[in-house]
């Protein structure tokens, strides 16, 4: 998975199951090198604000923090 994405540090990760969660946090401890970010935000609603944020040049967390905004304020 990581290995797709080239030379990337910043990685936000998105997950549909627990099960992919559980996968996400062991490619966090694989890869120490790189900040990778675990959000608990829908896949899709969340993934999308992602892409639109980090493709107006925001960093990392201001892209998990935009991606997960509209989640927590629903709950």
């Amino acid at each position: 998975m990581i290995e797709r994405i080239g030379e990337q540090k910043e990685i936000l990760v998105f997950y549909d199951i627990g099960s992919a969660k559980m996968n996400a946090e062991i490619v966090q401890e694989m890869y120490p090198d790189r900040t990778i970010e675990i959000s608990d935000a829908p896949l899709i609603e969340a993934g999308y604000v992602a892409v639109i944020t980090a493709g107006l040049g925001s960093n990392l967390q201001e892209v998990k923090e935009k991606a997960e905004a509209g989640y927590k304020k629903g709950r």
